[in-house]
């Protein structure tokens, strides 16, 4: 029993635990399922009922990726049917589910043959192999610093950060840190630990404007910029151009013009 894990642990919280919508899940995975058959009860003709429609193996086109992989499911678990009766197995596979509930478990058809055994389980007795069902991912704590969200290509935003180097607006190591703290996923993407934050060098009014440039949000650019060498102030970009700084704008439009997308 050591190698399996409980399948409610492989369900994500955004799914729930109600039988349907895990049972669902299961199925749209197409997830192996085990149990101990000492856990398993039959179920007659009238205790059950069909909560969807259902198409089996066999009505599938036979191009069809998902039918190979449900015909081995229910294959490996018509292999271990008998030990149903004997018990001489600690856990055994299930075959796919059938969208039927009966008592509020899913029911499992074993076809032997050219009879039909139905057994119905709780969803605590059912297992999953952890090879077969990936981990579920760990959730980002609120307080995790994730990468900034921008549409440019990173090999051009990099190409932008080495130019803005060579002007001085930022260290000479700042190119190599952007693949560290930007990104094109929209996902949320952890920054590790160790990743160095960007020093800005020049006037906090151009870098407001070279974020605009970037797209990214600018509320987040505190936690991965500096401004030389100190603590970047949070709405550093609620601040308007003044009149003798106009010619800001027009430096970070014609430096970063020929890398942006």
């Amino acid at each position: 029993m050591a190698k399996y894990v409980p399948l409610l642990e492989r369900i994500e919280l955004s799914v729930g635990n109600e039988v349907e919508d895990v049972m669902f899940h299961v199925r749209e995975k197409i997830w192996p399922l085990y149990v101990d058959p000492l856990r398993l009860k039959t179920v007659g003709e009238e205790e059950y009922v069909r909560i969807g429609d259902h198409t089996s193996a066999s009505g599938m086109d036979s191009s069809s990726p998902r039918k190979q992989e449900l015909w081995d499911i229910d294959a490996r678990a018509r292999e271990k049917f008998h030990h149903i009766s004997k018990g001489t197995e600690p856990i055994i596979p299930l075959p796919y589910w059938n969208l039927e509930i009966s008592k509020g478990c899913p029911v499992f058809h074993y076809f032997v043959g050219l009879k039909d055994y139905r057994y119905r389980c709780y969803l605590t007795d059912l297992y999953v192999d952890p090879n077969e069902v990936p981990p579920l991912a760990k959730p980002i704590p609120e307080d995790a610093v994730c990468k900034l969200e921008t549409d440019w290509n990173l090999q051009s935003l990099q190409q932008a950060f080495i130019a803005m180097a060579e002007k001085g607006w930022v260290t000479p190591e700042a190119p190599y840190t952007v693949p560290k703290r930007f990104t094109n996923s929209k996902s949320r993407e952890v920054v590790e630990a160790e990743a160095e934050m960007f020093d800005w060098l020049e006037s906090q009014t151009l870098l407001s404007q070279v974020c605009g440039k970037f797209a990214v949000q600018k509320s987040y650019v505190s936690i991965h910029f500096l401004h030389k060498g100190r603590p970047l102030r949070k709405e550093f970009y609620r601040s308007g151009v003044k009149p003798t700084q106009r010619k800001v704008i027009d430096e970070a439009h014609n430096l970063l013009k020929s890398y942006q997308p």
